[in-house]
């Protein structure tokens, strides 16, 4: 399962960041450390981008940026 495909109200724990070297760096940055939960808050009218909630931080990410998330387990 990737962020990209859970809806609002979802949660999940990161198991891997996977994409450019640059985005996967900008990523650990913002909190998504492996086993960080991460809840879906909203998803734009069009589809993109998500608003999510990682630690304590609020974000918005592409839908190709939260493509290259994956998720342990969605709870």
């Amino acid at each position: 399962m990737t962020l990209d495909r859970m809806l609002p109200g979802g949660f999940g724990r990161v198991a891997a960041l996977a994409g450019e070297p640059s985005l996967v760096q900008r990523l650990y940055e913002l909190g998504f450390l492996e086993g960080e939960l991460i809840e879906v808050l909203a998803i734009a009218p069009l589809g993109d981008p998500l608003e999510i909630r990682c630690g304590g931080a609020r974000l918005s990410l592409r839908k190709s940026e939260a493509a290259g998330v994956s998720l342990v387990d969605q709870l």
